[in-house]
């Protein structure tokens, strides 16, 4: 599981994209990163498949699984709410 960040995001993508089960594919020359989007987030594309092209990463976040992500997701809404 992958939480990936935009080199030069819109802001709907700021806190940046999760990608459930991610593959690196190549694409006619470009590499992109291909999922899903997670099933237990609120976004209206939950469950459906995601690419992002590798040269628009600048970082990302590696989770062992989606419960760990949700975890992690969960805490930090938590204490951002504490802060």
């Amino acid at each position: 599981m992958l939480l990936v960040y935009l080199v030069d995001p819109t802001e709907m993508f700021t806190g940046g994209l999760a990608i459930q089960n991610p593959e690196l594919t190549d694409i006619n020359g470009r590499t992109f990163i291909r999922g899903k989007v997670p099933a237990h987030t609120e976004d209206w594309s939950a469950g459906q498949p995601i690419g992002v092209a590798l040269d628009q990463v600048a970082h990302y976040l590696e989770f062992a699984d989606e419960q760990e992500f949700m975890e992690k997701v969960y805490l930090g809404f938590h204490q951002a709410g504490t802060a």
